[in-house]
């Protein structure tokens, strides 16, 4: 009987011991993947103030999309960083002439792809017929006179 008792208690042990592991384990992902949207997010919004700013703020739209484009890389996988690289070569040397042609749009694209695939979106998208737009402003519309 002490011997049955002594295992019951060894694999309730286990047990919780297992089962605080796993949950712990998911609430990081969890964590790690909250804070790699926030990355993305502040990346895309980075991209979006070079696009609207393109004047009146350019130093500043300038110093934000540096700031997401250098930190990214802390949590970005490999295929996102590379696509990141891609799409920000395109921009040289101004960046504030974002995708005026289709070479940059379909780096654009491939650019948000690769950010879907690490947030585990690829799941659902069909890769032939994904599009995306990058919406800029016309040059001068929304400037100061």
């Amino acid at each position: 009987m002490l011997i049955s008792e002594i295992v019951v208690a060894i694999v309730g042990i286990l047990g919780s011991f297992t089962l605080f592991y796993f949950t712990k384990k998911s609430e990081r992902e969890d964590q790690w993947r909250q804070r790699k949207l926030e990355q993305y997010e502040n990346l895309l919004l980075a991209m979006s103030e070079l696009a609207f700013n393109q004047q009146e703020h350019a130093e500043s739209a300038n110093k934000e999309w540096v700031i997401a484009f250098n930190t990214i890389s802390l949590s970005a996988s490999q295929s996102v960083i590379a696509a990141l690289i891609e799409f920000n070569e395109a921009l040289i040397p101004k960046p504030t002439k974002m995708l005026k042609n289709e070479d940059q749009s379909k780096l654009f694209r491939n650019l948000v792809i690769e950010i879907r695939k690490d947030i585990g979106l690829s799941k659902i998208d069909d890769e032939e017929t994904f599009e995306v737009r990058f919406l800029t402003l016309p040059p001068g519309k929304y400037s100061k006179k």
